[in-house]
C-alpha cells in the first residue's frame, strides 16, 4: 500500500506535467515563500529579535566606555605638586573653580596665556577648547631641532613639562616625534617617561607618543587626529597643515628654513613664536 506522501509525490508531480512550465515555477516560488514565512512566525519567541539585538550591543559598549573612563582616568588633586588633572579628561572647558585652584599658579597661567593666543576671537575658544592638541616634539618640546640629532640625545627644553600640563587643560594633547631609527625612538621614549610628562601617571597616555619616519607621515597623522591646534618647528609641516585645521602654531626658533613665513604663505590661522615657553607666557 502506498504512504500517503508517495500518494501526494505522485499527484503533484502528475499535476506539474500538466501546467506550463512558467506557471509552476511561480507556484513553487510562491509556496516556498509561505513556508517561510509560517516557519519564521512559528520560531519568532525562541529567536532573538534584531532590535533587542541592537540594544545589547549598546549596553555592552556602553559598558565599555563607562570602564574604559573608570580605568584611565586620575582623581583630580593626585598629581604631584599639587595640581589637579585627569588623566585623558581634562579639556579646558568644564573645570570647577576649585579645579583650578589645585593647579600650581604658574601652569594656570601658561594655560590662560595659550587659550587666549589660541582663541582670541569671540566664539572660536568655545570650539577650539576642549579639542585635541597635536605636538610635534623634536624643535618643541625638545631642543634637538633636527631628527636626526635625537639619536644622540633627546634634552627636554626648560619647563616642558609644566607647558604640556597647561596645554593639556585646553584639549587632549598627542605627541608626534619624527625618528629615523629605533635608537632615536628609544632615546625619545625614555627622557619623556623619566620627565613625568608619558606614561603611567604622566600627562600623556602611552599611547598618544606616536613615532613616524617620514615627513608626510607627520602630516597624515595630525590630520587624522583632527585636532584644534597643532604645533611644529618644521616650517613645511605648518605650512601644509594651515591648510586643514583650525590653527597651527609655528616655533620658528631658528634661521634658514625654519624662520617664520612670511607673504600670502602663512595664513590668518597660522601663529608664530620663537619657542613654545615664550608664547605661553608673553
Amino acid at each position: 500500500m502506498e504512504s500517503t506522501l508517495e500518494k501526494y509525490a505522485i499527484a503533484l508531480y502528475r499535476l506539474a506535467q500538466g501546467m506550463d512550465p512558467v506557471v509552476l515555477i511561480w507556484t513553487s516560488t510562491l509556496a516556498l515563500a509561505l513556508t517561510y514565512f509560517l516557519v519564521t512566525k512559528l520560531l519568532e519567541p525562541f529567536l532573538p529579535t534584531s532590535s533587542s539585538s541592537s540594544a545589547a550591543n549598546r549596553a555592552a559598549e556602553g559598558d565599555r566606555n563607562s570602564g574604559g573612563e573608570r580605568g584611565g582616568g586620575r582623581s583630580e588633586g593626585n598629581r604631584s605638586g599639587g595640581g589637579g588633572r585627569s588623566s585623558g579628561t581634562h579639556q579646558g572647558k568644564g573645570h570647577s573653580k576649585e579645579f583650578w585652584d589645585r593647579v600650581r599658579p604658574e601652569v594656570r597661567r601658561y594655560h590662560e596665556t595659550f587659550k587666549r593666543k589660541v582663541s582670541p576671537e569671540s566664539g572660536v575658544g568655545s570650539l577650539l577648547t576642549g579639542r585635541r592638541v597635536t605636538i610635534s616634539t623634536c624643535g618643541v618640546l625638545f631642543e634637538e631641532k633636527e631628527c636626526h640629532q635625537l639619536k644622540s640625545s633627546a634634552t627636554l627644553v626648560p619647563l616642558a613639562k609644566d607647558l604640556v600640563e597647561s596645554i593639556s587643560y585646553f584639549g587632549e594633547v598627542f605627541l608626534i616625534t619624527q625618528v629615523f631609527d629605533d635608537a632615536s625612538e628609544e632615546n625619545v621614549r625614555k627622557t619623556l617617561q623619566a620627565s613625568g610628562i608619558v606614561g603611567s601617571g604622566g600627562l600623556v597616555k602611552g599611547h598618544h607618543a606616536l613615532f613616524c619616519e617620514k615627513h608626510v607621515s607627520k602630516i597624515s597623522i595630525a590630520r587624522q587626529i583632527e585636532p584644534g591646534i597643532h604645533i611644529d618647528a618644521e616650517k613645511a609641516t605648518v605650512l601644509e597643515l594651515q591648510r586643514f585645521l583650525p590653527k597651527v602654531l609655528f616655533i620658528a626658533n631658528a634661521q634658514g628654513d625654519s624662520a617664520a613665513p612670511s607673504g600670502s604663505s602663512q595664513k590668518p590661522n597660522m601663529l608664530v613664536d620663537e619657542t613654545l615657553k615664550t608664547f605661553c607666557t608673553s
